[in-house]
């Protein structure tokens, strides 16, 4: 140690410890039990080590989106979907129609090309997924020439 340099005793957070400037015993909220060497002119002795967290406990809540990021909005009814998913092609556009329809609020939807290319699919699987869910009763379709179809989620009768 260097000339006009102090010895500090700080103690671990919460213990209790002896002060030079309070001669009875006082709460001492340092850092942990060791011998800091300090230089009055070196702003390095001033900085605070960080503090160790206690790691973050495991919820048991589902995983939710980020913000900015997309999602499926639900509740989606259990007849529906299970009808929906006899067919992958149908389970497939099934996630796009739903998506769709929790983003504009409504059961009436308009899929785009974009739309089934954010799940990964193409035009024609689109369409024949369309067709399938359409045959299955889960949808109504309108197909006007050189444009997207309008497709309406129909309600199905609940499962017992």
């Amino acid at each position: 140690m260097g000339a006009g340099a102090q010895v500090i005793l700080a103690l671990a957070p919460g213990t209790w410890g002896y002060s030079p400037t309070c001669p009875i015993l006082c709460l001492m909220d340092w850092y942990l039990l060791r011998e800091i060497a300090m230089d009055p002119f070196d702003p390095d002795n001033l900085r605070m080590e960080p503090l160790e967290r206690p790691a973050k406990r495991s919820t048991t809540r589902a995983p939710r989106h980020k913000p900015g990021e997309w999602f499926i909005k639900g509740p989606i009814p259990g007849g529906w979907l299970r009808r929906a998913v006899q067919h992958p092609t149908s389970a497939r556009v099934a996630w796009v129609l739903w998506y769709l329809a929790g983003r504009n609020k409504s059961r009436e939807v308009v899929p785009t090309h974009a739309d089934y290319r954010r799940f990964g699919l193409s035009r024609y699987i689109g369409a024949h997924g369309l067709d399938v869910l359409e045959q299955a009763g889960l949808v109504r379709v309108r197909r006007h020439r050189g444009r997207c179809p309008v497709v309406t989620l129909l309600d199905v009768e609940p499962e017992v």
